[in-house]
């Protein structure tokens, strides 16, 4: 269950709702409806909080997230960039690159994209498809395959 760091002011994007612009939030931010900037590539900056922002099931974002902590339940098609952590939980499908210090990938997750983990110029990359299996020992990954 996702949880804001803080008591405070939450922004909420609601299903049935639809933004074809960009955010700029200093509040949390969650999302259950659609938000799409017309022309947006993956690293065009669509949300862009200083504080948490969490794409709830059902909502979708097409473009780059950048926030304190990101949290994605949802679909999200574009770059998300996170100074402290990025969440992504069963169900949810991310099609694009993550920049973070911390990163939690829960079991049924659809990612595409790479990740990059260095805290300070994020060099150290790696890129998978899912679904794969991470082996934390080894830090590699190793390819699912498919349920017979």
């Amino acid at each position: 269950m996702f949880k804001f760091k803080k008591a405070g002011p939450v922004s909420i994007i609601s299903k049935g709702m639809q933004i074809t612009g960009k955010i700029d939030s200093a509040n949390d931010l969650v999302i259950f409806g659609h938000i799409e900037f017309e022309k947006a590539t993956v690293n065009d900056k669509v949300i862009y909080s200083t504080a948490d922002v969490k794409v709830a099931v059902g909502g979708y974002v097409r473009g780059k997230i950048v926030a304190e902590n990101v949290t994605i339940e949802g679909e999200v098609k574009g770059n998300i960039e996170s100074s402290r952590q990025v969440r992504l939980v069963r169900g949810s499908v991310v099609s694009g690159d993550i920049y973070s210090k911390s990163l939690v990938i829960e079991e049924g997750v659809k990612f595409s994209g790479s990740i990059f983990m260095d805290e300070e110029k994020y060099s150290n990359v790696v890129t998978a498809t899912f679904p794969v299996k991470i082996d934390v020992e080894s830090q590699s990954f190793v390819k699912e395959s498919p349920a017979t």
